[in-house]
């Protein structure tokens, strides 16, 4: 055997035990760890490669994706302490416009449905026609 034949039968070294090794060899024969061509090394480096640029692509997307909702939430969040805002204010008014109201008016509107109508002699507010004291004045109907 020449010794161009010999380099071209051992022109690997193993991984793990350096050792010299066939170029068609599965596994070391010094030390059984499985021999990794460097052709296969290329192609699952290339692939990780390309694995790393995904992962970094979809990352990236995550990320813009959860500054939109973020946005998106801030919005809603500003929306929703509007309407609580308005909401208080229409209490408050109903409220206010409750305590304000007149009493004399709010008796009429009590009794505005009925069909027939009844007054107090005294003061002229409408009162019920089974009442026997006006409500506002208490005069005896």
């Amino acid at each position: 055997m020449t010794k161009n034949e010999l380099e071209d039968k051992y022109y690997m070294r193993c991984l793990k035990c350096n050792a010299e090794i066939r170029n068609d060899t599965n596994f070391c024969p010094f030390c059984g760890t499985r021999v990794v061509r460097l052709e296969e090394r290329e192609l699952l480096s290339q692939r990780l490669r390309e694995l790393d640029a995904d992962i970094e692509q979809q990352e990236k997307r995550l990320d813009d994706q959860k500054r939109e909702y973020e946005a998106e939430l801030q919005i809603l969040d500003k929306e929703i302490d509007a309407q609580n805002q308005r909401m208080e204010e229409i209490c408050k008014k109903a409220l206010d416009t409750e305590l304000t109201e007149n009493p004399e008016e709010k008796e009429k509107e009590q009794f505005q449905g009925q069909s027939a109508e009844k007054r107090c002699p005294k003061c002229g507010t409408i009162v019920g026609i089974n009442d026997k004291f006006c409500g506002v004045c208490g005069c005896n109907l």
